[in-house]
């Protein structure tokens, strides 16, 4: 918990906080359809990377760190197995859902499969995402907590409160090309 690991954290924060302000004041986003699909502008490098981020964290980094250290690299090469069949599959994927402009994979289930599937996969959907946020969350305070004389839960509501207004403000309109 040095000045320099604080620093570093403080100005990190500072300048992510800086570039969400810069991009949200540039309006390119007309509606919500815009906002969803990031107005169809989104290079592939920035695509990629925003769906690493989305799916790769400081939880998934812990946590994953964590499991191969506790139970071996052959069981880790399973739980990181997930994501490459998640790029296969979204790879084959993205082409209808780019033309059919899907907002939602419920959404694309209700057109392959009808209501009932759109209502489970709603639900799973929602179920993931709300143990992927909390780990997010926990694994940046569990950070914060390392870096600095925070405990996890203060750590852990300075993440929510810094990663909410982020995503809110700056979120895919920085991948705008206006």
């Amino acid at each position: 918990m040095s000045v320099v690991n604080i620093s570093v954290l403080v100005g990190y924060l500072l300048l992510m906080v800086l570039v969400a302000a810069w991009f949200s004041r540039k309006s390119a986003m007309k509606d919500g359809e815009d906002f969803m699909l990031a107005g169809q502008s989104l290079p592939p490098w920035v695509l990629a990377g925003t769906l690493l981020a989305t799916f790769v964290g400081s939880g998934s980094i812990i946590g994953g760190a964590n499991f191969v250290f506790t139970n071996g690299p052959l069981p880790g090469i399973f739980f990181f197995l997930g994501t490459f069949v998640g790029i296969i599959a979204l790879s084959l994927m993205a082409k209808k859902v780019r033309e059919n402009s899907f907002h939602t994979v419920p959404e694309l289930l209700r057109a392959r499969f009808g209501q009932t599937t759109s209502i489970i996969g709603t639900i799973v959907v929602l179920v993931a995402f709300i143990g992927i946020a909390a780990y997010q969350f926990t694994g940046a305070g569990y950070i914060f907590s390392l870096i600095t004389p925070l405990s996890e839960l203060q750590g852990t509501l300075i993440a929510v409160v810094v990663i909410t207004f982020l995503s809110l403000s700056g979120g895919l309109k920085s991948g705008s090309t206006d």
